[in-house]
């Protein structure tokens, strides 16, 4: 989520007319404007990792004015695709989807592949999230054609077709497109991606009955997640690693980690996840 937008920082402006008397060319005006949309949407960037999706997407649809009205081309492509992340994490799917179609629509923007690739990627998204297989498919599809293999969202659309595949009970396709995303981020960064590919690379072993091999890359993504303090993330790890235990046979280490993801999820004040994990811990 980053704006691709120039940023002149303000310049002190005392002795305009010596400098000026001196021969030197007049100071560029600061776009007020552009610096007032750059704020807002790091604002919403801040709110976002803090787990305020609502705020953020106030933030970042208030940043979309801001560049509509200077015809912040750049701005208004970050914006959206920003706004549209908040919305689905609010649980306004209906918004983030017609955020995502304006942007598409909207020939005079000139996307980049590479912005195709990311309105089309986060459109497939939402629709796996639905249910809507067929469609979810289709748009990642259209994702990875306008991005090939090089843009910066390559892994990203590697693992969301990773997840489509696990949803059409198909782990090995689940395993082979997480496990080419993975050599695609690098040791370091990317961490959320890289915990999205190692945890679907565990959960396609688990799939496929190799519940020992599952446990190295889910107690991996574990780690990445526990690294940037996500607790939702956290919990389900635990969760994942509860079950593949108990697809061991270990029962003691599987109650181990049910009990301790049950503790980050309520210590964590999300009601619902609470509430899912002890879902999940019923015989």
């Amino acid at each position: 989520m980053c704006r691709r937008v120039n940023f002149f920082p303000l310049l002190a402006a005392l002795l305009v007319g010596l400098m000026g008397a001196c021969g030197h060319a007049p100071e560029k005006p600061v776009n007020l404007r552009l610096s007032q949309a750059i704020e807002l949407e790091q604002k919403g960037q801040q709110a976002y990792r803090q787990g305020h999706a609502a705020a953020a997407a106030g933030h970042f649809e208030a940043a979309l004015r801001v560049d509509m009205s200077i015809e912040n081309h750049d701005g208004i492509v970050a914006d959206r695709l920003n706004l549209a992340q908040a919305l689905d994490a609010s649980g306004d799917v209906g918004g983030a989807r017609r955020q995502l179609d304006a942007l598409l629509s909207d020939s005079p923007l000139s996307l980049s592949p590479e912005q195709i690739a990311r309105a089309k990627a986060a459109l497939g998204l939402m629709a796996l999230k639905q249910g809507e297989l067929a469609d979810a498919q289709r748009l990642i599809d259209e994702a990875q054609q306008a991005c090939a293999k090089t843009c910066p969202s390559a892994a990203a659309i590697l693992n969301i077709n990773a997840r489509i595949a696990l949803e059409r009970n198909n782990p090995s396709a689940a395993l082979a497109s997480a496990g080419a995303a993975l050599p695609l981020l690098a040791e370091g960064s990317h961490l959320g991606e890289r915990a999205n590919s190692l945890r679907i690379i565990g959960l396609a072993r688990l799939a496929l009955g190799e519940a020992v091999a599952a446990l190295a890359p889910l107690l991996q993504a574990l780690a990445l997640d526990r690294e940037l303090g996500l607790p939702e993330r956290i919990a389900d790890d635990l969760l994942q690693l509860g079950r593949t235990h108990a697809a061991t046979g270990n029962t003691g280490n599987a109650e181990y980690f049910y009990r301790r993801a049950l503790t980050v999820a309520e210590a964590s004040g999300n009601a619902a996840l609470a509430q899912r994990v002890r879902e999940a811990n019923k015989p």
